[in-house]
């Protein structure tokens, strides 16, 4: 029987258990799902992009399904790379009623840029109305 290496949840931090047998495996502490890809050399793991994940008990994401879920909002690399921009995420987030102590303690406490973007585009889904407010012309 092959050896089996702990693994971590990228989500939340938590042990993994993976079975021998089970190409997939869900994160018994948050439900994020992995997908195991067996060969002859050590088994490698990804965490599963799902739809309607909840945050860990922790309220934190792994950077990249934050990624995977600004990219399926905002699909334009240089419209997303202006709106992650700190300086223009932080005028908008005031723009649209954030408090700047507020966003600065969530981000001291972990938060990821990212999902203060995605806070933003549930309350405004037009990206380009986001770039209109900066000022900043619609092209990319």
């Amino acid at each position: 029987m092959p050896e089996i290496t702990p693994l971590v949840c990228t989500a939340c931090g938590s042990q993994l258990k993976p079975t021998e047998k089970e190409d997939r495996f869900i994160c018994s502490n948050c439900g994020t799902e992995y997908l195991a890809e067996r060969n002859t050399a050590p088994v490698f793991v990804r965490a599963q992009s799902q739809d309607n994940v909840s945050p860990s008990p922790r309220g934190k994401r792994d950077a990249a399904s934050v990624l995977i879920e600004l990219l399926d909002c905002v699909p334009d690399a240089k419209k997303l790379d202006r709106l992650l921009d700190p300086v223009n995420l932080l005028k908008l987030l005031v723009l649209y009623g954030w408090k700047e102590q507020d966003l600065k303690q969530q981000l001291a406490t972990g938060t990821i840029p990212g999902e203060l973007l995605l806070d933003l585009l549930k309350r405004e889904p037009n990206p380009d109305v986001l770039l209109t407010s900066l000022g900043r012309s619609k092209r990319g």
